[in-house]
């Protein structure tokens, strides 16, 4: 018997945010499931003296969403997200938690293609920093994401670099990663 649709839809989230996190040169590590409002963690390597690595501390929480139902207008992704995962988000204290959306093609079928020279995995993830009141909403909160926002090895940096400069303060939306 296959999977249930939504664990194959985290568990590629996952496998996304894990390979690009690989390839940004940072660790990933997967919460041990509990919905408290974090499926994953970031943490910045630093290269020691001696020729090992360390973590850093410097960590950046993550609430991974994969969803087929999702619109793009005037260079956003739009995203109806449930309030109680929203809320989580926006009502979280300490080092930042993002949210990290796999924009995953509305047909199933073209979700992962593999040969023996690539492995694809479609669409992409874009990553926000929700920041704000609590929504009163009673299902969902529509969310807009700028399209430049795109979960990459670059944004990974930019976001655990802007997170060891700057403590305590809130994470730059649109940034252009220049």
């Amino acid at each position: 018997m296959p999977i249930p649709i939504s664990h194959m839809k985290e568990r590629l989230s996952v496998a996304y945010v894990r390979t690009v996190t690989a390839k940004a040169g940072a660790t990933f590590l997967t919460t041990d499931g509990t919905e408290y409002g974090t499926d994953a963690s970031i943490q910045r390597v630093n290269l020691l003296p001696n020729g090992r690595y360390t973590g850093t501390g410097w960590t950046l929480h993550c609430q991974l969403k994969s969803t087929t139902t999702w619109s793009v207008g005037d260079d956003k992704i739009i995203y109806d997200m449930e309030v109680d995962a929203y809320n989580k988000l926006v009502c979280w204290e300490g080092s930042p938690c993002i949210l990290v959306l796999f924009r995953l093609p509305k047909n199933e079928e073209e979700w992962v293609n593999l040969d023996e020279l690539k492995l694809e995995l479609r669409n992409c993830c874009y990553w926000t920093h929700l920041v704000g009141e609590p929504s009163t909403n009673l299902r969902t909160t529509r969310i807009e994401i700028p399209r430049t926002q795109l979960f990459n090895p670059d944004a990974v940096n930019y976001l655990l670099n802007r997170l060891a400069d700057r403590p305590g303060e809130a994470l730059l939306n649109e940034n252009t990663l220049q």
